[in-house]
């Protein structure tokens, strides 16, 4: 098996056992991944089971539901996860730094000369 093959297998294989992929239907185009069809068979996924299997409610459950969507083109993205009800109801967004102000703060470190032991951020 090629490292390609193995890549293209990765994510597949590694969420199999608790949400695996429908199929074409939802995933468009992992049957034509070269191991696909000889290695795992049809599985369905089963919101339901993604429900059950979660300790989350209401608004978590909603977020989870929207990044392990399948295809992943249609995730939720990571600007579109903070700006989702569940951290806007729990206040995980108040006194967190802007985009703008970590990246101030990083380019600021980098003007000094750092020790080998001394971490950037």
């Amino acid at each position: 098996m090629s490292m390609c093959s193995l890549l293209e297998l990765g994510p597949v294989h590694g969420s199999k056992s608790e949400y695996p992929p429908e199929s074409q239907r939802n995933w468009p185009g992992v049957c034509d991944l070269p191991h696909y069809k000889a290695i795992f068979p049809q599985w369905t996924f089963d919101v339901k089971k993604l429900e059950e299997a979660s300790n989350l409610s209401g608004h978590g459950l909603d977020i989870l539901r929207e990044i392990v969507r399948y295809p992943p083109e249609r995730r939720l993205t990571a600007k579109g996860a903070l700006s989702h009800r569940y951290f806007l109801h729990n206040g995980f967004t108040q006194n967190r730094p802007t985009v703008t102000e970590l990246m101030k703060e990083i380019r600021e470190k980098s003007r000094t000369t750092p020790s080998p032991d001394q971490p950037i951020f």
